[in-house]
């Protein structure tokens, strides 16, 4: 699904499962989900996945070999780490984000790597199991 165009240029479409998989071994996706809308700034779409480990690795090393590997594969290059406290939601953010196209069709490529603190349930905004979410964001608007 894509969003109408913006500022004359391609409709903007949903990210695909390969700017992530195939991942690391160890890693598991536990959920998928996807969603396009429209905001005064133009169309984006999101694809976000939960991450677990399947081999028994502590859920604190998880985001270091997904940002590792976001590196290695898609050379995606992070800033510093934030800590986030929501009503019921609480960790730490990666975030990074490049222009992608030609002139006439430029789209920016979001990524956000949201590693939950463990031991506080989260499983409103991913499944209980999962250490990390990782969200692929296109959209017409301007890196900042």
């Amino acid at each position: 699904m894509a969003t109408a165009p913006a500022y004359g240029g391609k409709a903007v479409a949903t990210p695909d499962a390969e700017l992530l998989l195939p991942l690391p071994a160890g890693l598991t996706v536990v959920d998928d989900t996807t969603s396009c809308r429209d905001s005064n700034a133009g169309g984006f779409c999101d694809r976000t996945f939960a991450i677990a480990a399947a081999d028994g690795t502590p859920d604190d090393q998880v985001p270091g070999r997904l940002l590792a590997h976001l590196g290695d594969s898609g050379g995606w290059t992070f800033g510093s780490a934030s800590e986030e406290r929501l009503a019921d939601l609480s960790g730490t953010r990666w975030r990074a984000c490049r222009t992608a196209g030609w002139w006439l069709d430029r789209q920016s490529e979001h990524v956000s790597v949201f590693a939950f603190t463990p031991g506080i349930p989260h499983d409103r905004f991913a499944p209980a199991q999962a250490a990390v979410t990782v969200e692929f964001t296109f959209s017409h608007q301007i890196c900042e």
